[in-house]
């Protein structure tokens, strides 16, 4: 029993798909702490990785993702930082969680492989989207702060 207790979880099957979806959502909203928190996870031996997401157990990048962390946390606070921020982050989650999802498909068949990559990919994005007020503030949409008030 404490033996079960201490070896780190191994995700397979239908337990990965759903990690899978809580990771790329939450890389939708927040890349950086996912990142750093499947670090530190898979670092204290409580979640067993994937060797193609290895490098996402190097403390260089559990620090860099804590420190952007740090940076959104405050910059989230100045108005125009935040805008231009959001704005870059938009191009950025979707990206790293469909990187995270192809990685640790690896073990799956190609044309699998990639179908878990475009699911990670876009629920990264609806997550973003929604994250980002929906069509009202998307920053791929443009629309002004103006606008978006103006709605009923």
């Amino acid at each position: 029993m404490i033996a079960s207790l201490l070896s780190p979880f191994v995700p397979d099957g239908h337990t990965l798909t759903a990690l899978l979806v809580v990771i790329c959502f939450s890389a939708g909203l927040n890349v950086y702490a996912t990142v750093a928190m499947l670090g530190v996870l898979a670092r204290v031996h409580i979640l067993m990785l994937p060797p193609s997401l290895g490098i996402v157990e190097s403390w260089y990048v559990i620090s860099a993702c804590a420190t952007l962390f740090l940076v959104e946390f405050v910059g989230d606070k100045i108005p125009v930082f935040d805008l231009l921020w959001n704005a870059l982050q938009t191009f950025v989650r979707v990206p790293v969680a469909a990187l995270i999802t192809y990685a640790a498909t690896s073990q799956l068949p190609q044309w699998q492989q990639l179908l878990a990559t475009l699911a990670g990919s876009l629920i990264a994005l609806a997550a973003t989207w929604r994250q980002d007020g929906g069509s009202c503030s998307s920053p791929a949409l443009a629309r002004t702060d103006f606008e978006c008030r103006a709605k009923p």
